[in-house]
């Protein structure tokens, strides 16, 4: 199941890993891997609590109301690389379903670096700025367009009008 479950877990852009009740990695995906620089390998089995430069209770606590929730929990983390080189991320926690799968309390935690999501942003930000741009130009065009055939339309009124 869990050359599978990895497959899967590599699909996905964000930094992945399963985590049991008590904090114990079963199964990080390739980027989560990569950016504590750490292998898949050595992570499987080891307390997610000792990558992070967040405070154990606090991430204990974080992992713990998740297992309980219904719903994915937004949290944020700070990790700690090979290096020692902090990583701060935005994260969501959700209980793994049915809890019998993996074991009790197990959970999935998904972590997105903050400077990824401030990039997301600020791209987004430009889109819509962008996008506003070009409504403004498509207004305008617009207004023209009608005040053009507005004149049109009076020429061609006294056009007929000398005809007759």
């Amino acid at each position: 199941m869990l050359p599978e479950l990895l497959t899967a877990l590599d699909a996905f852009p964000e930094l992945l890993v399963i985590l049991d009740g008590h904090g114990e990695i079963i199964v990080p995906n390739n980027r989560f891997a990569l950016a504590v620089d750490i292998s898949s390998e050595r992570l499987v089995g080891r307390s997610i609590f000792d990558l992070l430069e967040t405070p154990a209770g606090r991430a204990r606590e974080y992992l713990r109301r998740s297992a309980r929730a219904t719903q994915s929990l937004p949290g944020a983390l700070i990790f700690r690389t090979s290096a020692g080189e902090p990583l701060d991320c935005q994260c969501s926690c959700a209980a793994l379903r049915p809890a019998g799968l993996i074991g009790d309390g197990a959970v999935l935690l998904r972590a997105r670096p903050k400077t990824e999501a401030v990039a997301g942003f600020a791209a987004l930000n430009q889109k819509i700025a962008d996008l506003s741009r070009e409504v403004r130009g498509r207004r305008q065009t617009e207004t023209e367009l009608r005040a053009r055939n507005e004149t049109l339309e009076q020429r061609i009124e006294a056009r007929a009008d000398e005809i007759r």
